[in-house]
């Protein structure tokens, strides 16, 4: 498909966002509880091993089923949130700062500051951990150091999401901000050259690929907001389905993750949305927004609330 209807379609698709909602789903019940003895966690992730990560400010702690692990400092301000794991590394976004830290160790072995606001992403093949910055450019960084490898040309428009594909093959890298177009770029990770461009009415807050390299996004803005559903074909990216969700700030935090077929999406205001990735259809929701959420690897729903880790299903 030619480069400018595909962008004609996905445009026309994205502007019916707010028009098209679904059966908002029931409401989640709370199948196991989970005390922390401590109501300062305000991240959580889990690992390929069923393990959590909880954030506070400060400080990382790894509970395993058990409730046995350890805490590992992790100095600056907020508290640390995973952004992934590569082989045993973990890697951490503490506001404006990116660690890894190396399991099983007492202190992170690499830290750097100066991300800002900008979207960071893992390589899953592990060669590099990627910024899309304010610019529109985009860094490599060593994965083991955290020093500066090399850098795509800025492209005068702000990042707002950034995603690479399961095969390492891909860089999926959301721009525009206001009244600027707002775009998603396909490019080569090797090269940076820029395969493609789609089009969208409002930008995107987030973006994460599944197992099938079938990529996921929130689109938002202060009409309302949207989890999307985009399959890549070729040079093309196909909406598969669309999901509203409720109105918000323009400014409140969303985020989303995928598993197991199972996707999960939430933000200030917005609640939190447990959806099927095979047709975009709402399996459950909550009344209230969680601290944070998460999906272990057999799909289950994990929400964070102040003290208490709860199983949703």
């Amino acid at each position: 498909m030619p480069m400018r209807c595909m962008r004609a379609r996905v445009f026309a698709l994205g502007m019916t966002l707010c028009a098209c909602g679904r059966m908002e789903g029931r409401v989640l019940q709370v199948v196991e509880r989970v005390q922390l003895g401590s109501d300062s966690s305000s991240t959580v992730a889990v690992d390929s091993v069923g393990r959590h990560w909880l954030g506070s400010t400060g400080a990382l702690q790894v509970r395993d089923s058990a409730g046995g692990g350890g805490s590992v400092p992790v100095p600056g301000a907020g508290a640390p949130r995973v952004l992934g794991w590569i082989g045993r590394r973990a890697y951490l976004r503490a506001a404006n700062e990116v660690a890894v830290v190396e399991l099983g160790a007492d202190l992170a072995m690499a830290r750097r500051g100066g991300f800002g606001v900008n979207p960071v992403s893992l390589d899953v093949r592990g060669r590099v951990v990627l910024e899309a910055a304010a610019s529109g450019a985009v860094i490599g960084y060593d994965p083991g150091t955290l020093e500066p490898l090399w850098a795509w040309p800025a492209l005068a428009q702000r990042s707002t999401a950034l995603a690479v594909s399961p095969e390492g093959d891909r860089v999926y890298q959301a721009l525009g901000t206001g009244e600027q177009a707002h775009r998603v770029l396909i490019r080569d990770l090797q090269s940076g050259r820029v395969l493609s461009s789609a089009s969208f009415p409002a930008p995107f807050r987030a973006l994460v690929t599944d197992d099938d390299g079938v990529l996921y996004g929130i689109v938002s803005d202060r009409r309302g907001a949207a989890v999307l559903a985009l399959r890549p074909r070729a040079h093309d990216l196909e909406l598969v389905w669309r999901v509203r969700l409720p109105a918000s700030e323009d400014e409140a935090e969303m985020r989303i993750d995928v598993r197991s077929s199972r996707v999960v999406a939430w933000g200030s205001g917005v609640g939190l949305r447990l959806i099927d990735a095979r047709d975009g259809a709402i399996i459950g929701r909550t009344r209230t927004d969680p601290l944070d959420a998460t999906l272990d690897p057999g799909g289950e729903l994990w929400a964070l609330f102040s003290g208490e880790l709860q199983r949703l299903r």
